[in-house]
């Protein structure tokens, strides 16, 4: 799947609050399918300022279903508008960051190839950084790291993600499962 972002060519967002809103997706079917963007309330543990970003169809009680599979007709225009939501966010509260959680393997690698592929437009927006395996330990609990190994390997570090070092990574030896966004730096 090739994505292209591009905040001119987006779904029209309803906010709710600055960090909630919800959209309409065209699916491939030409049906629409109401889209709830959130960003959490509370920073995420052991990251500094981090506020996780979840997105999806809602169940009967209006909790975001982010496992659930949409086929989108245009996933180019689903991500620009949950990147320009996180955008505006961001505006909002310059000093947090907005996180995007690859919650198994095969998303995380879809958020990494939509990074990759869109890193000159995305790194003009954002200073974006990686995390390997950070909902490894958020999930287990922080007694992961009492555990006798070494864990330097599930350090909550972040790594600015970089062109050269992406294109370079055809193993995926840095295979990021965490991605966080903040206001790009403004150096006068």
């Amino acid at each position: 799947m090739f994505v292209k972002l591009d905040f001119e060519k987006v779904y029209q967002v309803e906010f709710e609050k600055r960090n909630e809103g919800f959209f309409y997706t065209v699916l491939r079917n030409g049906k629409k399918k109401r889209i709830k963007i959130q960003i959490a309330d509370k920073p995420q543990p052991l990251l500094d300022g981090a506020y996780n970003l979840a997105y999806g169809p809602v169940d009967r009680k209006g909790r975001i279903r982010d496992t659930v599979s949409v086929k989108h007709a245009d996933y180019s225009m689903v991500f620009s508008t949950i990147l320009k939501f996180a955008k505006a966010y961001l505006e909002w509260y310059p000093y947090r960051m907005v996180g995007l959680d690859g919650s198994t393997n095969s998303r995380a690698y879809v958020y990494f190839r939509m990074i990759k592929q869109n890193y000159d437009f995305l790194s003009e927006r954002f200073d974006m950084y990686g995390i390997k395996y950070y909902m490894r330990v958020k999930r287990k609990g922080p007694e992961l790291f009492e555990n006798p190994f070494d864990t330097s390997d599930v350090a909550c570090r972040y790594y600015e993600l970089l062109k050269d070092e992406l294109y370079n990574n055809k193993d995926l030896e840095k295979m990021f499962n965490y991605f966080i966004f903040k206001n790009k730096e403004k150096y006068d």
